[in-house]
């Protein structure tokens, strides 16, 4: 079970010498893509809303064939942002720092105080 805090009788005590790679995210990084995503969302809006409404006229016969409005094009551009925000804010959210162990209790101990930048979570079978 994802995100599970087990009890001190549960943990797993994992020797430095059978650890080959550690994984990690960084703390928050879900939460600043998903913020970059809306505000992509919301630049889209804001500027798709502010050109205004536009009219498409026939040139030959001088008479409007269909007219968008503000509201609409508000809403394409809060699509097309929040996809390119969604897009950019995934990335940023999906990064994870490598740490190559390879059973060195030496280099572990060296990374040590920088691994608690990172969020762990426990994974049960």
């Amino acid at each position: 079970m994802a995100g599970f805090i087990p009890e001190v009788a549960d943990l797993r005590i994992i020797p430095v010498k059978d650890i080959n790679k550690m994984l990690f995210r960084k703390k928050g990084r879900k939460v600043i893509g998903l913020a970059t995503g809306l505000t992509g969302a919301l630049i889209g809006g804001i500027i798709g809303y502010s050109n205004g409404g536009t009219s498409v006229e026939d040139t030959q016969y001088g008479e409007e064939l269909f007219y968008v409005s503000e509201g609409f094009k508000a809403f394409i551009g809060a699509v097309i942002g929040g996809g390119i925000g969604f897009g950019i804010g995934f990335s940023i959210g999906s990064v994870k720092k490598g740490f190559n162990i390879n059973g060195d209790i030496g280099y572990y101990q060296q990374i040590r105080p920088d691994l608690s930048k990172y969020s762990i979570k426990y994974y049960t079978k």
